[in-house]
């Protein structure tokens, strides 16, 4: 018996050696939007309506390959954004920010809608970092829209069709195991100790 508990000890002590940094991060990559919800709320927004080859020269295809590229030649996505992005009439974007500020304009939304959400934190991933490291600081609703009763209770996540947010079972999933895997090596511990 002190044999087959014996490879849990060592699980439970390697997963204790390396910290909850990897496991957050994998929980943090399974909750990004996927490129079929970028796209899809990138279509509902109406950004094909200029991004389509023929108003403006990038469609969606050519964002995603600009933004997976932009990860290995700048420093920064502010950086890439003001040297890579021109917008009509040569008008350049210094940040990242500024640029998705004039784009939810054009959609006539503002940065905190959910759409606007998704595509956002799909780009951001591409090039690897977090939605409020490319902004520059958190998404704040814009207070004309709202009252302070509603910007208390505004969701700037986003949901499946379902209602239920992405990722959320894969981080209860993981902490039931993790649960179950320190109990059994406890367990495992006292049984040995006999």
């Amino acid at each position: 018996m002190r044999a087959s508990w014996s490879w849990l000890v060592v699980l439970i002590a390697l997963l204790a050696g390396m910290g909850l940094q990897p496991l957050l991060s994998w929980i943090e990559a399974a909750a990004q939007p996927s490129e079929e919800e970028a796209r899809s709320a990138f279509e509902q927004l109406g950004c094909v309506s200029c991004h389509n080859g023929n108003v403006a020269k990038t469609r969606w295809e050519d964002i995603v390959a600009d933004f997976t590229e932009w990860r290995d030649k700048y420093a920064s996505l502010d950086e890439a954004v003001a040297a890579e992005v021109e917008y009509f009439g040569g008008q350049r974007f210094s940040s990242f920010r500024e640029l998705m500020e004039q784009m939810a304009t054009n959609s006539r939304v503002d940065l905190s809608d959910p759409q606007m959400i998704v595509i956002m934190e799909y780009l951001v991933s591409l090039y690897g970092v977090s939605l409020e490291e490319a902004l520059g600081g958190p998404i704040t609703p814009a207070p004309e829209e709202t009252t302070p009763e509603e910007q208390k209770t505004i969701d700037v996540g986003y949901r499946t069709e379902g209602g239920e947010e992405p990722g959320i079972g894969i981080a209860t999933t993981i902490i039931v195991i993790a649960i179950i895997v320190l109990g059994s090596g406890v367990i495992a511990y006292l049984l040995t100790k006999r």
